[in-house]
């Protein structure tokens, strides 16, 4: 049970991840910016993937499924910035 819920939180935190890459060149100011975010996104993101592979005591199918949810949760605050900018522009 505990692994069906971790997966269905990676398929929505990846798919955040990949909404903040996609998204994100549409509300900065230059392409080297985004680029940059881009990069700092990433590099954040699989510092905590990472990390959370490091914490573990054992490695296994658990361990990559808590490294993939780690670098999706990275991109949540920056997902949540584009939405409410989205949000903003739109009304």
């Amino acid at each position: 049970m505990a692994t069906a819920f971790m997966l269905v939180m990676i398929i929505l935190t990846l798919a955040l991840a990949v909404y903040v890459q996609w998204k994100l060149p549409l509300f900065t100011s230059s392409y080297g910016r985004a680029w940059g975010l881009r990069l700092l996104l990433l590099v954040v993101g699989a510092g905590l993937a990472a990390l959370s592979v490091y914490m573990s005591d054992t490695f296994g199918t658990v361990t990559i499924l808590a490294a993939l949810l780690a670098f999706g949760l990275a991109h949540l605050p920056a997902a949540v910035v584009l939405i409410l900018k989205r949000i903003r522009a739109s009304s």
